[in-house]
């Protein structure tokens, strides 16, 4: 778990590079809700504060065309897992002109792929809008269009308590057929440096689904596919596979083998290698961590907690993740790992 420190020259040889880092992954919250946070209010859970003023959730009119259009979209939807291979759920950070470095600086690993996990639920919003939630905490309005859905304005604002900071999208489009949905999200974040990042990813295009509709949870066979042993896959410390980083400018490895039970209905425990149990909850093939929110671990005389954990699995045998978590271990240390990938033994 992130409580691992790595090697001391481990830690020195990436010292710099990974403070670099830290300043580009403000970026990262723009789009795909990751960051560094801003003090202690990663730690605590606030409401979603981007919905417009003015907008009052209501139910679908049967007799306005924009609702009856929308009702594809209802439920929630499941990213799929993504693959690197062909970059399906893959957002690639990058400079303005793709390039490698905004500032000729090639300490920053650009491009920069992050994989996707999580969900979206859609529910009905005013006037035949859609309202989507996402699993991170934030509430946009979508408008309902033939075409598809698109954000009914630019300039809504989220905070998102995982990583305790705001941010807007660009655009956000969504096509469904049946039971799978495609998307293209683009952002833009302006750095402290002047540097000007987007963020993209583009699945629009049939044989390449962004998620699918999650079935009701009567089924709970899905909840085995995640159990067994699954050992992280080799660490990279360019572009962040399996690689811890904090707010306080370090880094460190995941390494070890996560044995994962199921215990009752859709729930499942993670067992971690630094001895901690987490319960997470299984809606179709992603499991997140269950109510309380926040769980916490004693480790030596340190306590580990979790604000949010997401895994998925389409096959049971390989594992995607997120995970965002602190320690008060030389005061409030935020933790995140990026990319995270185990596989099955």
């Amino acid at each position: 778990m992130f409580y691992q420190q790595g090697s001391a020259g481990a830690r020195r040889q990436h010292g710099l590079r990974i403070r670099l880092w830290t300043a580009l992954l403000f970026g990262l919250a723009v789009l795909l809700a990751f960051g560094v946070p801003v003090g202690v209010a990663a730690a605590s859970s606030r409401p979603a504060a981007n919905v417009p003023a003015g907008l009052a959730q209501a139910s679908i009119s049967q007799g306005n065309p924009s609702a009856r259009l929308g009702e594809r979209y209802l439920g929630r939807w499941n990213y799929d897992q993504p693959d690197p291979a062909t970059g399906n759920n893959v957002a690639v950070l990058a400079c303005r002109d793709g390039g490698t470095s905004c500032s000729q600086n090639p300490q920053l690993p650009l491009p920069l792929s992050i994989p996707q996990v999580g969900w979206i639920d859609f529910s009905p919003g005013p006037n035949g809008s859609l309202y989507g939630h996402t699993d991170q905490g934030c509430t946009w309005n979508f408008a309902v269009k033939p075409g598809g859905l698109e954000l009914s304005s630019t300039n809504q604002l989220c905070f998102n308590s995982t990583i305790g900071q705001y941010y807007s999208i660009k655009q956000w489009s969504v096509q469904v057929a049946g039971d799978v949905e495609y998307e293209q999200i683009i952002s833009q974040s302006i750095q402290p440096n002047g540097d000007v990042l987007y963020t993209t990813m583009n699945f629009g295009t049939r044989g390449r689904p962004s998620r699918h509709k999650v079935a009701g949870d009567g089924d709970k066979s899905a909840a085995n596919k995640f159990v067994g042993s699954f050992t992280y896959d080799p660490y990279s410390f360019q572009n962040l596979d399996n690689i811890t980083v904090t707010d306080k400018g370090s880094a460190a490895p995941e390494v070890g083998v996560v044995h994962i039970d199921r215990i009752d209905g859709n729930k499942i425990v993670a067992h971690t290698p630094d001895g901690c149990n987490w319960a997470l909850g299984v809606q179709g093939n992603t499991a997140e961590l269950l109510d309380p929110a926040t769980q916490s671990c004693q480790v030596g005389s340190n306590t580990v907690s979790l604000r949010y954990w997401a895994i998925v699995t389409d096959d049971g045998k390989r594992l995607s993740a997120f995970r965002s978590g602190y320690t008060f271990e030389n005061g409030l240390t935020n933790n995140y790992t990026f990319i995270s990938s185990l596989t099955g033994e």
